[in-house]
């Protein structure tokens, strides 16, 4: 069952790409790994899941029901899945710059097994230790709802949220500019009626390893300005005078900086820098508009950004110029 889904999926994901699904996925099915990288990836995986101790819980809790069922040959959907999204995520691993954004198909698997286990599964292992971890989950929610503690909503609320109105609003106020767009989150370009010119800027990085054609052909785009505009994504709650620092600052998991370590090319910022010019800020979104475009047509027009129903002249939703450069 699970390898028919697997290729209706893939078969699914090959037509609704043209054609270029499976070609992608061959241009980087490595992810870059390497032989020693890979013999570590179970270290990998452990030191980035220690920075998140909920999903440890979750995660180590249902591989000791796996682990049990698996030794009384007791193999249903919901163990199967989890063994197999458990050997997808360490395969992942194997490739430098992978964060814990892949643990979501784990996560979901260890779920899918303890509420199995809660509410189907008959007989030993016990339900005990789910039961407990339910309960603490539940408890350390509540807690969450004491004001001044950390919790998800505060975290997004912080960082932003790419919602839906958003992006419509950011492509309107990027008017004739919104043509090529170079975008962190293809969601922008779609938005715009755009493909992609980046899907997965991790991926770009990859090619433009491998292939020295592509990294010149990005560096020539980025050295001319030819992008209409770039759209990077910044959760840290910077202000925007401090936008291009903790651009700079950003790391991921493992240490690697995010701009030219893990996503684009290296040399990213630098010429970001140097041929572009931050226009605007719509949390998490850092629109950059060219330098010379600016100065000929006096940038980008500042735009209200208020979501459906808001009251008109909401303060702090206006999307306000930087200070132009003479």
């Amino acid at each position: 069952m699970l390898a028919a889904l697997a290729v209706g999926a893939l078969a699914l994901i090959q037509w609704a790409s043209d054609g270029r699904a499976l070609a992608s996925f061959r241009a980087v099915a490595s992810g870059g790994a390497r032989p020693g990288y890979a013999l570590g990836a179970p270290l990998w995986f452990l030191l980035v899941a220690l920075q998140d101790p909920v999903f440890l819980s979750i995660v180590a809790v249902a591989a000791l029901y796996a682990a049990a069922l698996v030794g009384k040959a007791r193999i249903s959907f919901p163990v199967g899945y989890f063994l197999l999204a458990a050997a997808g995520t360490l395969a992942i691993f194997t490739s430098p710059g992978t964060d814990s954004n892949h643990f979501i198909d784990l996560l979901g698997a260890a779920v899918l097994l303890l509420g199995w286990r809660l509410t189907r599964a008959a007989g030993p292992p016990a339900p005990r230790p789910a039961v407990g971890l339910a309960v603490a989950l539940a408890g350390l929610t509540a807690l969450t709802w004491v004001p001044g503690m950390i919790s998800i909503k505060s975290l997004i609320e912080k960082g932003g949220r790419p919602e839906r109105w958003k992006v419509a609003a950011i492509v309107q106020a990027l008017g004739p500019q919104r043509h090529d767009l170079l975008s962190e989150n293809p969601l922008l370009p779609v938005m715009a009626g755009q493909r992609p010119r980046v899907l997965d800027p991790f991926n770009l990085r990859l090619l433009a390893r491998e292939h020295p054609d592509v990294a010149a052909d990005f560096t020539r785009r980025m050295r001319d300005a030819s992008f209409g505009a770039v759209v990077l994504v910044d959760f840290t709650g910077a202000d925007r005078a401090h936008i291009p620092a903790a651009l700079r600052a950003c790391t991921a998991s493992a240490g690697d900086r995010c701009y030219g370590g893990v996503v684009f090319p290296p040399g990213f910022l630098d010429l970001l820098d140097r041929e572009y010019v931050l226009r605007f800020v719509e949390r998490p979104f850092v629109v950059y508009e060219p330098r010379l475009r600016r100065r000929q047509l006096g940038g980008m027009k500042a735009v209200l950004l208020s979501p459906g129903g808001a009251a008109p002249g909401t303060p702090d939703r206006r999307l306000q110029p930087v200070e132009r450069e003479p």
